[in-house]
């Protein structure tokens, strides 16, 4: 677990030191480099550089060009002075972290077990990293003489200089600024006729900034708030008070599906800024919909920066350097958003569905939680960290419990709207009656058809993509799995591809077995594909849209597919994950979970809590209007507490219940878990590395802590790399971070050989 040579290695930073006359410096390097190297500061430096600012070092013994961020700053270092190489450049485009998130940094670097240099680099979007990075600038055209001289000019061209002829000639119509692009696409001419009259006075070429906005051909109507009932009111003037208290405070806002969570979150924003204070929305990826960014640009007057991967690069950068300058003091978006640079004090932070997984990052370091790191970042600027869901996560519904946060309940539906009804078709007793395989059940089928006669919507819930789930031989029984994942292939029909939903690799269908040489590979399973298929066949009516990541890969897909359904051009609406939250339809009368199995059965101990959430939360798209929504869950499953609770939306009883399984096996939210995952090319490397890793970790164990593995992890290979895990458990979080921090720090493995530490993982496969 080396590090790379290159300025000196040093300890861990201290207080920071900015005095007059800085001449050496701390460096975190981007890219993972766990040293932070001292370097001195050239005299020519000294006077633009400080602490959060990003620099060119040389590194290793090639004196390489690397980039990295000031820490602190040294006064004398206790070593060779002349062994100390100088900073090279200061900072590109004066970018410079502010000191708030150089804490919060700091804090996720030590907590995540993850070098600062990469901390940093998560928190500044890439296209604001980038050295060459800038502003779009657009060239602007007016005119400069009068409009006698611009005529006499023009006659004078029309014969020598035809094109500078058609530029005046198009001027002479405006009455005002063009954009140069504009000017010459309707003139036929290029910049050089238009430099050309620049310099001949009669012309005159400005360069203005322009803002790359998402959403610039959206518009917004302005929306007043709406009068809160008795039960949002007392929420609501409970946490006015305690964003006016400029004291840190956790709340729990746990709110029925329909509670009117957001219209708090809205009246609440709009207090903090009344009292000049700025705030951050944090919502789950697949939530963020133009209809949730519809909810603030619509209710408040000043612009609101929206982080999303949808943006471009360029976008992204605007949009972050809006809320660095305060021209943005409303910010929201995905788990990334939670370290915007918001420059007004932060008066709250509200993570909506603060249970949602999507707030885990899970492949690149640092494995952060956003919603864990809203609230440390609350408690370090003294805000609100306002946490909602219908479904809280155990682990923050216990700290409620525990006093940690304070805990708000809406128990009602807005309007007092009555829950939907919610039936549990047992798809056992479908499938034995119909002596066949049932994919939609026919009591949902009859309630689809009864929509779509009376003008209303339905919402059809499958958490699987593709046409079918896999392929088999139905001879030796050989499932077609993906060469460099331990999972099977997606059939998906209108390509004609099977497909790895893991890595994206891609084959034809081939019905020749590869193992029994027997033409007899067939595809089983369902994905939303085929319902959309089964749909269109079966019910002539029906105008289906299918939401999954296949059909909103493009640009404002998702938007426009919502809009379409919103406006009545479908009256279904068929998806995955993506349309379980964040939707408001009052025409939508109707959902049908058709496999609540999905996340029941995989291999995690959270098995039973993503079930109930995901249920609870479709069911909860139903109804939201003035007709009553009705629920079918169609389950293999139909006496598992989960299944029970969810469809009788009941949250205690599914969490008293769950309590104690959790209770048993001493997991979270009790105790606290690692997970190291050992990755390799090779299986015996991989094997090998894990147990000399356990090995060491089982050294000097902590009494508190026990230690799990190593196994084979249940996705054994992802992208070619085979997987192990090892698994850490204990109620001291810091205690249990010391010794893995300390052991892992010494561990020498195969240069092939990748190790994450993950900090409450939410996975386990």
């Amino acid at each position: 677990m080396g590090g790379h040579a290159g300025g000196v290695e040093t300890a861990r930073p201290g207080r920071v030191k900015t005095a007059v006359g800085k001449r050496y410096a701390r460096v975190a390097l981007e890219g993972g480099l766990k040293k932070r190297l001292v370097y001195a500061i050239p005299d020519h430096l000294q006077p633009e550089l400080d602490q959060g600012h990003k620099v060119a070092v040389p590194l290793g013994k090639s004196n390489r060009r690397a980039w990295g961020y000031i820490i602190e700053f040294v006064d004398s270092p206790d070593y060779d002075r002349s062994k100390i190489k100088e900073i090279i450049s200061g900072p590109p485009n004066k970018l410079q972290i502010p000191d708030q998130l150089m804490r919060l940094a700091h804090w996720v670097s030590d907590y995540y077990c993850t070098p600062i240099g990469t901390v940093l680099m998560t928190m500044l979007p890439a296209a604001v990293r980038k050295p060459q990075a800038t502003h779009k600038f657009v060239k602007f055209v007016r005119r400069k003489a009068t409009l006698a001289q611009v005529r006499k000019a023009c006659a004078g061209l029309r014969t020598r200089a035809p094109k500078q002829a058609q530029v005046l000639e198009a001027m002479l119509k405006k009455h005002g600024a063009v954009a140069m692009s504009e000017l010459c696409n309707e003139t036929s001419t290029n910049a050089a006729a238009v430099q050309a009259l620049e310099k001949k006075g009669l012309l005159t070429i400005d360069k203005k900034q322009q803002h790359r906005d998402f959403f610039k051909e959206d518009v917004f109507i302005k929306v007043d708030p709406k009068k809160l009932n008795p039960e949002q009111q007392q929420v609501f003037d409970r946490l006015c008070a305690v964003v006016d208290d400029n004291k840190f405070h956790v709340d729990l806002l746990h709110g029925i599906t329909g509670s009117g969570k957001t219209e708090i979150y809205l009246q609440l924003i709009a207090h903090a800024r009344k009292k000049g204070k700025s705030a951050i929305v944090l919502v789950p990826e697949i939530a963020l919909t133009p209809q949730t960014i519809e909810h603030f640009r619509s209710r408040f007057d000043e612009k609101i920066a929206v982080l999303h991967s949808r943006l471009s690069a360029g976008e992204r950068h605007d949009e972050w350097h809006r809320i660095l300058s305060g021209e943005a003091a409303i910010v929201i978006g995905p788990r990334s958003a939670v370290f915007a640079p918001v420059k007004q004090q932060l008066g709250v932070i509200v993570v909506d569905e603060e249970h949602d997984g999507s707030y885990k990052q899970q492949e690149l370091m640092p494995l952060y939680n956003a919603r864990d790191v809203a609230v440390v970042r609350a408690k370090f600027q003294n805000a609100l960290a306002l946490l909602g869901s219908a479904t809280p996560s155990m682990e923050s519904y216990h700290n409620s419990l525990g006093n940690k946060y304070a805990l708000s309940v809406l128990p009602g539906r807005v309007f007092a709207r009555p829950l939907p009804e919610v039936k549990i078709i047992d798809m056992r007793r479908e499938q034995s009656q119909n002596n066949s395989y049932v994919i939609v059940s026919q009591p949902l089928l009859d309630a689809v058809e009864t929509r779509i006669k009376t003008g209303e919507q339905a919402i059809l819930f499958l958490n699987r993509r593709g046409y079918a789930t896999f392929a088999i031989c139905t001879d030796c029984g050989e499932v077609i799995k993906c060469d460099h994942c331990s999972i099977s292939m997606k059939y998906h029909r209108a390509e004609g591809l099977l497909k790895c939903h893991l890595c994206g690799d891609t084959r034809r269908l081939n019905p020749v077995c590869g193992k029994c040489g027997n033409p007899n590979v067939k595809y089983r399973g369902v994905g939303t594909q085929q319902i959309e298929n089964l749909l269109n066949r079966i019910l002539p009516d029906a105008r289906v849209l299918r939401m999954d990541f296949d059909t909103t890969r493009k640009k404002h897909s998702h938007g426009k597919m919502l809009n379409e359904f919103r406006r009545g051009k479908a009256n279904i609406l068929l998806g995955t994950q993506m349309i379980a939250k964040g939707l408001d339809f009052p025409n939508v009368t109707l959902v049908g979970i058709l496999n609540a199995d999905v996340s029941l059965n995989l291999q995690d101990f959270r098995a039973a809590e993503h079930t109930f959430q995901i249920v609870t939360q479709v069911a909860g798209r139903a109804g939201r209007g003035e007709v009553p929504g009705e629920v079918f869950i169609q389950t293999y499953n139909p006496e598992h507490p989960a299944i029970i609770a969810a469809s009788q939306q009941d949250y205690l009883k599914f969490f008293n219940q769950e309590y104690v399984f959790r209770s048993e096996l001493s997991y979270p939210p009790l105790t606290h878990l690692v997970k190291i995952l050992i990755q390799g090319e090779q299986a015996v490397d991989v094997g090998e590395s894990a147990d000399l890793a356990a090995g060491q970790l089982r050294q000097n164990l902590p009494s508190t802590v026990e230690l799990l593995g190593p196994v084979e992890a249940p996705v054994a290979r992802i992208k070619g790399r085979h997987r192990y895990h090892i698994f850490l458990k204990s109620q001291n979080i810091r205690g249990l971070l010391k010794h893995v921090k300390d052991t892992m720090k010494d561990l020498k493995c195969k240069a092939s050989i990748r190790i994450t530490i993950d900090v409450d993982p939410i996975s386990l496969l």
